[in-house]
């Protein structure tokens, strides 16, 4: 799944909250159903530290984080 997170994040730039939303979106979509629309997801990065969490795990490939954010783990697809 982080592969192609990153192929998404190649093709959205993070540094805008607007595009970081659809890595956002594509992370949170299935498993927290709040969040299965694109404007819940901007909204939610009006929170300046997941922004700046997801900023920083966009760098480093490791979405693991915005996955678990607020202590509400998303299981992982094998």
């Amino acid at each position: 799944m982080d592969g192609e997170l990153s192929n998404l994040s190649s093709r959205f730039n993070v540094q805008v909250r607007e595009e970081a939303a659809y890595l956002l979106w594509y992370i949170w979509r299935k498993t927290r159903p709040s969040y299965s629309h694109l404007e819940a997801c901007i909204k939610a990065l009006e929170d300046e530290k997941l922004y700046v969490a997801l900023k920083e795990a966009s760098t480093r490939e490791d979405y693991d984080a915005i996955r678990c954010w607020r202590g509400m783990c998303a299981s992982r697809s094998p």
